[in-house]
């Protein structure tokens, strides 16, 4: 029996410790202790704790303690609302290891946390007087029992669910929201790594931006508690019809020098309804500059559009980032470029400023053996790109059609449809390669000079045309019209002259010197009130549309002789052409061609007439002349004798008187 006595005690004693948790868990009430703790609160930090509702505390299986709402007010200085506050808090702890000075939580959950943090335009934060270096110090024998207990803590579980985090930036005029927010972690342990998971919604003001978030890695707080990493970090930003981005590395950061590098980051965007952007670089940032470096930067993109020639465009790109982060100013220099589309490769450099702000500009140098927007083809090109605040400039050069080329492009993308506006320069362009690009037939041959201006609205290729307005100026020398059926027409018109018959070749076409004149673009229809064409033998002047849309043309042509220097304009006949371009009809308008002649006949009698009559009129006043002379010498034979007979008579009178005198 002497074993049973020490065993008795110890059941005793078992039962005494029993009953006494079990009293104090009965008559523990730990809401008497919320003034207390509120009054602690608002001596450390100046700040106004509110708990509603009971505080419950149980003991099995763990410690618990369930709170309900928790309000914690603001700093001084900054807005009434709330800095945090949660619907419910619950924290478990393991009785047995706080035996051992060790702390191990089961879990943390908080429901519904909504914290709102603040920087005001002189850069004060509202968490600043939380720091640990504004709370007073502990006595050191608290000190050293605390650190021995967190020491050894451990926590299972941090889970935060259905909550917000807002941020005002009062110096940068922005505001970001997450919410709602969850967050799971894997168990905490000084100096070891930690499963964490975030998904969150992000709202944003400046730009105006909405995405989703979903975030996962594996993060670990060195020994030291400055330098950290985030292992395996994956991050996948969702932007609803718009965007899927997703990114991939392995991050080191040092908390006390607030920098943070990802040697292997990767990327991928893909742009819902165009395509894929993939992304690698080393990326640096340093949180006290604001800034962040991109080098050894690539980006791969794959694009597809209905507006991008041949429907697709593959960009390889390398260079580097630089950024400040709090302005929004730096540069993406990609010195190497290879853009692909259409068949067609341009290589080349690009620069991009300040390329978060709406004001930012691009700049862009490109060669390609051959740049096509179909049906047109620039060879040995050069293209400068630039684009500011929503207007893109282009600047192409080089060969087209055989004829030198040098125009811009710019293009508004602020518009819906974006609009461009062009100028184009064109010097000896063969229009038998133009023609033929255009209507698959070489009707006119020749060099061509010209210069356009034209505007329209980005589309395919009907939009296109049907919106094409402007004016073009063009002289063509030395070509040929390749149609019999304008040939057959023109001989028999200048038959009609008297003329020799055109140089045909074949007997298919219609050779000129020059061809000039003046278009008006309107809707996708050219029209010119005067072209002239000057032949060997002849010349045309002509006016009408050229309708691109339907592909049509109604032109009515005068077909004359050729101007001399003292008839600038002869007798012409008319020939009108009309219908599809493919195959258009001729139609010799003779009876105005008849009327044309007999008008010019009687012009010829008329103008016999006015020189019979003006002959006749002649010869009259010829007449007159010579009778007039004959009575006028005449009339002074007859003034010369009465003049004779009186100085003949006064000389005898004077004689008379002298002889009476003597």
């Amino acid at each position: 029996m002497p074993l049973l006595r020490p065993l008795a005690w110890l059941f005793a004693l078992l039962l005494l410790i029993v009953a006494a948790i079990a009293v104090f868990a009965l008559t523990f009430d730990a809401n008497r202790y919320k003034p207390e703790l509120a009054a602690l609160v608002k001596e450390q930090t100046g700040r106004e704790l509110d708990i509603d509702g009971d505080i419950h505390l149980s003991f099995y299986p763990d410690i618990a303690l369930q709170l309900g709402q928790v309000k914690l007010g603001n700093a001084k200085g900054f807005a009434n609302e709330l800095f945090a506050e949660t619907d419910s808090a619950r924290v478990t702890v393991q009785f047995l290891p706080l035996l051992e000075q060790q702390l191990k939580i089961n879990e943390v959950h908080l429901q519904g946390l909504k914290l709102n943090l603040h920087r005001n335009k002189n850069g004060k934060t509202n968490w600043q007087d939380l720091l640990p270096e504004n709370s007073s110090k502990a006595n050191a024998s608290a000190g050293e029992a605390m650190t021995s207990l967190l020491g050894g803590m451990v926590i299972t579980g941090v889970s935060v669910q259905d909550s917000q985090l807002h941020w005002q930036d009062d110096q940068q005029g922005k505001t970001v929201t997450l919410a709602p927010l969850n967050l799971q972690t894997g168990t905490f342990q000084p100096g070891k790594p930690v499963d964490l998971r975030l998904d969150a919604a992000l709202t944003q003001n400046e730009p105006p931006l909405t995405m989703q978030l979903s975030l996962t890695t594996v993060a670990q707080l060195a020994e030291n508690q400055e330098d950290f990493s985030l292992t395996d970090l994956r991050l996948q930003v969702k932007q609803p019809e718009r965007l899927d981005t997703s990114l991939r590395g392995n991050l080191q950061g040092n908390l006390k020098k607030e920098r943070a590098s990802i040697p292997d980051l990767q990327a991928d965007v893909i742009l819902e309804g165009l395509g894929k952007v993939t992304l690698s670089s080393k990326l640096d940032v340093n949180l006290i500059k604001q800034q962040l470096n991109m080098t050894d930067l690539s980006i791969n993109a794959d694009v597809k559009s209905t507006e991008i020639p041949g429907g697709q465009l593959q960009q390889q790109s390398s260079g580097k980032l630089s950024l400040n982060l709090e302005s929004g100013k730096g540069l993406l220099d990609l010195p190497n470029n290879v853009i692909k589309a259409a068949e067609q490769q341009l290589m080349g450099s690009l620069q991009v400023r300040d390329p978060l702000l709406p004001s930012r500009a691009v700049d862009g140098k490109f060669k390609a053996e051959q740049l096509s927007y179909p049906p047109f083809t620039l060879q040995q090109a050069t293209l400068g790109v630039q684009f500011k605040e929503g207007q893109v400039k282009l600047t192409p050069t080089g060969t087209l059609f055989k004829g030198a080329y040098q125009g811009e492009i710019n293009l508004d993308t602020l518009q819906t449809p974006a609009t461009f506006s062009s100028e184009h320069t064109v010097k000896k362009l063969r229009t038998e390669e133009l023609l033929f690009a255009l209507t698959d037939d070489r009707l006119v041959t020749g060099a061509l000079d010209m210069t356009a201006k034209l505007n329209s609205v980005a589309g395919d290729a009907n939009v296109f045309k049907q919106n094409l307005n402007g004016t073009i100026d063009l002289t063509l020398n030395e070509g040929t019209i390749r149609d019999a059926s304008f040939a057959q027409k023109t001989r028999e018109v200048v038959k009609l002259f008297e003329k020799e018959r055109v140089n045909a070749a074949g007997e298919t076409e219609v050779t000129f010197t020059q061809l000039k004149g003046q278009w008006q673009v309107k809707q996708g229809v050219f029209h010119t009130d005067e072209n002239v064409m000057l032949a060997p033998h002849f010349q045309v002047k002509g006016n009408g549309d050229v309708n691109i849309v339907d592909e049509s043309l109604d032109f009515k042509l005068r077909i004359s002789e050729k101007p001399k220097p003292d008839k600038a304009d002869g007798l012409f006949a008319p020939l009108h052409i009309y219908g599809a371009w493919g195959k258009p009809s001729y139609e010799l308008e003779l009876d105005v061609l008849l009327k044309a002649i007999a008008q010019r006949e009687l012009d010829k009698e008329k103008s016999k007439l006015k020189g019979r009559f003006e002959t006749e009129k002649q010869e009259q006043l010829d007449a007159l002349k010579q009778k007039g002379e004959a009575v006028k010498e005449g009339v002074q034979q007859d003034v010369q004798s009465e003049v004779d007979k009186l100085e003949q008579r006064l000389q005898d009178e004077l004689k008379n008187k002298l002889k009476g005198l003597f």
